[in-house]
C-alpha cells in the first residue's frame, strides 16, 4: 500500500473524529505528509506526521498533541519519533576588512538538506557522497567545512561553508567521520 493510501485511510479516520487535516506531498516522491490540527470540541492542539510505504507513522516534530496521537494509536497505528537524517549547512563570509578587525563580513544559514539514500546507498554512504560533492572536509570540531575559498576576486571576499550533522545514529556518524578522514 502506498503512503498515500495510508495517509487518506488516516486523514479519513482522523476527519471522522472532527480533526482538520491537510495532506501535503513532498519529498521523498515515495513519503506523505499530514498536517492535522484540532477542531473545537476534540481538545486542540496540532501534530505533522510523516508516513511511509511500510505503513509507518512518524511524529516530526515529536510534540503532536495528545488527542490527535491517541487519534491515531486508536486507528491501530504506532507513532515514532521521526529519524530523518539532515545535514545543516552554515556560511561565513570574511572581507579584507571584516578580518582586520578579527571578524567576519556575513554569517549564516544556507540550507538543511535531508539525506535520502538511493535504492543501494546508506544514509552513512549518501551523507559522505554529499559532503564530498561539495568538498567538504573534517574540521578541527565536530562538523565538516570547506576552508575559506574566494568568492570575489573584485572585494577579496572569501567564503567557509560548515556542514553539520543531524539525526544520524552514531554508528552512521562514525562511519560518515571514517569514510571523510580516509580520503581525503
Amino acid at each position: 500500500m502506498s503512503a498515500k493510501k495510508i495517509a487518506q485511510e488516516i486523514a479519513e479516520g482522523l476527519r471522522e473524529q472532527g480533526f482538520e487535516v491537510d495532506e501535503v506531498d513532498a519529498w521523498p516522491v515515495s513519503d506523505y505528509y499530514l498536517y492535522v490540527s484540532g477542531a473545537s470540541g476534540t481538545g486542540g492542539g496540532q501534530g505533522y506526521f510523516r508516513l511511509t510505504t511500510r505503513g509507518e507513522v512518524f511524529d516530526i516534530w515529536s510534540d503532536a498533541d495528545k488527542p490527535i496521537k491517541d487519534a491515531v494509536k486508536d486507528m491501530g497505528f504506532k507513532i515514532k519519533k521521526d529519524h530523518k537524517r539532515t545535514i545543516f549547512v552554515a556560511y561565513e563570509i570574511v572581507t579584507p576588512e571584516s578580518a582586520e578587525e578579527g571578524d567576519v563580513e556575513d554569517r549564516g544559514e544556507e540550507a538543511e538538506e535531508e539525506i535520502i539514500p538511493s535504492y543501494d546507498d546508506t544514509f552513512a554512504s549518501a551523507a559522505t557522497a554529499y559532503l564530498r560533492t561539495r568538498g567538504a572536509r573534517p574540521s578541527g570540531g565536530d562538523w565538516f567545512e570547506t576552508g575559506f575559498e574566494v568568492s570575489d576576486y573584485g572585494t577579496g571576499a572569501e567564503e567557509n561553508h560548515s556542514f553539520h550533522l543531524r539525526g544520524f545514529t552514531d554508528e552512521e556518524e562514525n562511519m560518515i567521520w571514517t569514510e571523510m578522514e580516509r580520503k581525503r
